[in-house]
């Protein structure tokens, strides 16, 4: 499992300089995000550096509900879709045994899926009093780094960005 630990620095300066204690500590720049008020990169490429994002692009958690259940669904169903052939094919002699399994069985993927796919879309994204504190942050001028980590990481993390001169530090 993974959290997203959040940090507040006061300056852009200051949250590009943790990137090398992070990349000494074995995490890529790439997996970081800054949330800024103005999306210059500094000089960065896309490919060695952090993604920039501005607070409007915050997406709050029930947003990203309703796009991704329709997709998982359908994977879900293609999957039991093709286990479901092979299961009949090998296993049941009889065709009409086969089509019926089949034409009936894929339901089940979609549902499994859909199911999935909500529960998946409601971790990602963040409340809306969050997206209003991180917004309100960067109105002041602040930069917010959030990275996502392993949680046995956890505690070096927010240690290097404490040490770092973070101004708090949040899991997310």
């Amino acid at each position: 499992m993974s959290q997203l630990v959040a940090a507040i620095f006061p300056s852009k300066a200051s949250a590009l300089a943790v990137l090398g204690m992070l990349e000494g500590a074995g995490y890529l720049s790439r997996r970081v995000v800054l949330l800024v008020q103005n999306t210059d990169k500094d000089g960065l490429s896309p490919v060695t550096g952090p993604r920039y994002i501005s607070a409007a692009n915050l997406v709050e958690s029930g947003e990203l509900v309703l796009p991704m259940a329709p997709f998982r669904a359908i994977i879900g169903s293609v999957i039991v879709f093709f286990l479901s052939i092979i299961f009949s094919l090998f296993l049941v002699k009889s065709l009409s045994h086969q089509l019926m399994i089949i034409s009936m069985v894929w339901k089940v993927g979609g549902m499994v899926g859909s199911y999935v796919g909500l529960a998946v879309g409601y971790e990602r994204g963040m409340s809306p009093e969050m997206i209003r504190y991180y917004s309100k942050q960067v109105e002041l001028g602040r930069v917010v780094l959030a990275t996502r980590v392993r949680r046995r990481h956890l505690s070096n993390i927010r240690g290097i960005l404490l040490e770092s001169g973070a101004l708090e530090v949040r899991d997310v």
